[in-house]
């Protein structure tokens, strides 16, 4: 039963989609374990880079999404200027016994993602229940496919020793996606179709373009993407949060470059699923077994 006194509120930074939707995901499983009633995140940020680097991507996220049952509009208002509010890491069960007043318990930040091992299935159903039907993936590939994501637009080029060293936002070399979708294909026996999922430009991309059975995918926005790369059999990751939540959500087995693997499926029953490789090298055959193709 829905605790009236007690909400959740997940106080979005100004980030990236991925990053912006750890904090979101606590806040969820939160209210669920707790039967508390959640209130509806501002996605909407002032972000003038996107458009002066004239990315593909200009993050407006708030046009992505709907309250569905959350409380927003005046009710979020009022709660939020009148209720009693308490960081995440400061509530505990005793907080409101005996009490009548409401309280309001705020998730900020990347912190204890922890929390989110094991419940990819809720955040995945939550997560497409509030995206505006007409973002949510519509050309699926109806077989398996190979994903991968490359993520440019800001993130920076870097040397070999920065990437392996674990340096983070930075571009991995086009190359390696080649090399890692060649492995694959080698690896499975059967020349998979490739999905491209990337916010860089085609002249970009071309040293993954040129190899047959590859093309890009044209979701329109980062949600449509990411709930697209969710149903890949197999991920060549990017080190990059939006990599994260694709294997995350689809529970995805993931090729990651040395130094660049990053994961929220951090229990021991799941981390042959991210893999990290580098070119020249085979892949191990308890990776391969993990995609279904």
């Amino acid at each position: 039963m829905i605790k009236p006194h007690l909400y959740g509120y997940p106080v979005l930074m100004r980030a990236g989609l991925g990053n912006m939707l750890i904090p979101w995901a606590r806040c969820v499983i939160w209210c669920k374990d707790n039967h508390a009633q959640m209130i509806a995140p501002y996605w909407a940020k002032i972000r003038i880079g996107p458009f002066l680097r004239r990315e593909r991507d200009k993050r407006q996220y708030q046009f992505l999404f709907n309250h569905a049952n959350q409380i927003a509009g005046l009710k979020r208002l009022i709660i939020l200027a009148l209720c009693r509010k308490i960081d995440e890491v400061d509530w505990h069960n005793g907080t409101v016994e005996g009490k009548s007043d409401r309280i309001v318990v705020c998730f900020r930040n990347m912190d204890r993602a922890v929390t989110l091992v094991g419940r990819h299935t809720e955040i995945a159903d939550e997560l497409f229940r509030i995206t505006k039907p007409r973002y949510r993936p519509k050309n699926l590939i109806n077989k398996p496919f190979i994903g991968i994501h490359v993520r440019l637009g800001d993130f920076m080029p870097a040397s070999k020793e920065e990437l392996n060293l674990g340096l983070h936002c930075i571009r991995i070399p086009i190359k390696w996606y080649a090399d890692a979708l060649l492995e694959l294909r080698k690896s499975v026996g059967k020349n998979m179709e490739a999905k491209i999922f990337s916010d860089g430009e085609d002249e970009e991309l071309m040293p993954i373009l040129r190899i047959p059975g590859t093309s890009r995918y044209e979701g329109g926005a980062a949600i449509t993407d990411m709930l697209a790369l969710s149903k890949a059999a197999v991920m060549i990751a990017s080190g990059s949060s939006f990599s994260i939540w694709a294997s995350y959500l689809g529970g995805v087995p993931s090729l990651w470059h040395p130094g660049q693997r990053f994961s929220i499926r951090c229990n021991h029953q799941e981390e042959n699923r991210d893999v990290e490789w580098d070119s020249g090298k085979s892949l191990d055959n308890d990776f391969i077994r993990l995609i279904n193709f």
